[in-house]
């Protein structure tokens, strides 16, 4: 047991009672942490989410919930939750890490990427850095190779429960996400960050891919990703 100091994002509050709170936080040293807030939701006590600070809290050896402290805002990254497009998409991203990363499983490249988006990368942002958490998490589906008949995929393919399918397989299966020429390219280029990064990717292109990706999350947790729901209102 120690008094510690990390920096991280809070992403999620759950009301506890009266103004306190269970809290989720993802963290630079320890990965997804939990906290007992006392005065979360009061005016003194008020927790930002999603905004990068610095988190002052007391580990415990023999639980879970962590007693918090105090956390100091990065006054450098307000425009994650000034700016709405970036703010939601960080929505969407710690969700996905709260279904798919367990407690104190640090990553020190994920919180990398979690600080350096921008507004104007915040599209390439949201895809690389979802397709990195399924990779790091060991469920990112195989795109090369037919899931039934192992055959290589090219330019046409089918995102359904059994995985991705060709035109062939997939008609005796219900198909949830297709996914075209364009689509695959991009989803292909993701395996090299560094020709990924000189590609461009539009709203549009990007929410294509986001669906593609959230519906794969949503098969393997049968579990809702709720988040995506206010970025398709927002557009």
């Amino acid at each position: 047991m120690s008094r510690e100091l990390t920096r991280g994002f809070f992403y999620r509050l759950l009301n506890f009672s009266d103004y306190s709170a269970i809290a989720y936080a993802y963290t630079e040293d320890y990965g997804k942490l939990k906290f007992f807030i006392g005065k979360a939701f009061t005016k003194k006590g008020s927790i930002s989410k999603v905004i990068p600070g610095e988190i002052d809290f007391f580990k415990k050896a023999n639980s879970d919930l962590n007693k918090f402290y105090n956390f100091r805002v990065f006054p450098d990254y307000y425009h994650y939750i000034e700016i709405k497009p970036i703010y939601l998409r960080l929505i969407i991203i710690f969700e996905i890490i709260d279904m798919l990363y367990p407690l104190e499983m640090a990553d020190s490249y994920l919180f990398k990427l979690l600080l350096n988006v921008k507004e104007k990368n915040y599209t390439k942002f949201s895809i690389y850095t979802i397709y990195y958490i399924l990779k790091k998490s060991g469920i990112i589906f195989d795109f090369h190779y037919c899931c039934k008949c192992g055959q290589q995929l090219n330019d046409t393919l089918f995102l359904c429960d059994e995985g991705l399918l060709c035109p062939d397989c997939a008609i005796d299966f219900k198909i949830k996400k297709n996914i075209d020429n364009t689509d695959y390219k991009v989803i292909k280029i993701l395996e090299d960050k560094n020709a990924f990064r000189f590609k461009d990717i539009d709203e549009d292109r990007e929410f294509r891919l986001l669906e593609i990706f959230t519906a794969y999350i949503e098969m393997h947790t049968n579990k809702k990703i709720k988040s995506l729901s206010g970025l398709k209102i927002f557009r």
